[in-house]
């Protein structure tokens, strides 16, 4: 009697092994899937992010191109500084968006790995690097607030901070299946606070300045065009060259419009949403699942019309 006992505790005990290993498994795949496409997010949003400074000296050098009476000078007649020297765009304030889209990737990365089977050891590491990471682009968003006027900043710190403690109690954790879900449920406020700051970042500066200077960028090439008074004695290929830059300036700008950065970060965050829902049981892996699916699918979207226009933007600044 006493060994059936010992036997049947001993079964439950593997069932209960199996079980947690299970709900870590389950959890592994999708994050993982998560993961990898905030990774080729971050890439695409990141050359958007990178090209606004440059974008404006190009679009003041198809000015001056379309305009010879124009002076080229580095301040203009108001006083302004021009982008022949200037930034537009603080590089400083870029590449802390970048850094902390970077950063958000690499939790993702971790979360997975905490649901997985890597060693406790290289895991805590891990965790340790990624909690210095994010103290660090916390300091740089305190000090864009401080000294560089930059408004949005301050919203960044606190959040920022509570994903550092959230990271700091997961590398110290001894039982994994219980981390996961603890970080999951902890993370919820803070990353998507983050994730709405960037979504409104990216609406406000890279988007805007985007569809504003492709906008620019058309009109200057139709008026030009259209004012060439001798157009009809033009050569062929002259012609040619000049819609062709006109139909690259249309096709640019019709990608622009329908394709927002920050709608791929919408798409995480329903992912996310669906992550706490498994985590607190209102929601099922399938569901989590098909969100992550069209995440992936938001991000292929934006990748491809991103590639898209860096070759339209080298076609035109080889």
């Amino acid at each position: 009697m006493h060994q059936s006992i010992c036997s049947f505790r001993f079964l439950l005990i593997c069932l209960l092994l199996l079980s947690i290993a299970a709900c870590q498994r389950a959890y592994k795949a999708p994050i993982e899937q998560l993961q990898k496409s905030t990774a080729a997010a971050t890439t695409a949003i990141s050359t958007y992010y990178n090209a606004l400074n440059q974008q404006e000296r190009d679009l003041y050098f198809l000015t001056l191109l379309l305009n010879p009476g124009q002076r080229v000078e580095e301040v203009n007649a108001q006083g302004k500084e021009t982008p022949l020297m200037a930034d537009a765009f603080d590089p400083a304030a870029v590449q802390a968006r970048i850094a902390l889209l970077a950063q958000l990737s690499l939790y993702a990365d971790n979360l997975s790995a905490l649901a997985g089977n890597e060693a406790p050891k290289q895991l805590r590491t891990n965790m340790a690097a990624l909690g210095s990471s994010l103290g660090a682009i916390q300091t740089t968003f305190a000090d864009l607030q401080r000294q560089r006027a930059d408004e949005q900043a301050a919203a960044y710190v606190s959040p920022i901070g509570t994903l550092i403690g959230i990271v700091g109690e997961a590398a110290l954790a001894n039982q994994r299946d219980k981390a996961v879900r603890q970080a999951i449920l902890q993370g919820e406020a803070p990353i998507n606070q983050l994730l709405d700051f960037l979504t409104k970042d990216l609406d406000r500066y890279v988007f805007l300045a985007q569809k504003t200077g492709d906008d620019q960028k058309l009109t200057q090439l139709m008026v030009a065009y259209n004012n060439l008074a001798n157009r009809k004695a033009m050569p062929h290929e002259e012609l040619k060259k000049r819609l062709a830059e006109i139909q690259r300036a249309a096709e640019q700008l019709r990608l622009t419009r329908t394709n927002h950065p920050s709608d791929v970060l919408r798409a995480l965050k329903k992912a996310h949403v669906a992550l706490i829902g498994v985590a607190k049981q209102t929601s099922t892996f399938e569901q989590f699942q098909s969100t992550v699916f069209a995440y992936e699918a938001q991000v292929d979207t934006f990748l491809k019309a991103a590639q898209r226009i860096n070759e339209l933007r080298k076609a035109d600044h080889p």
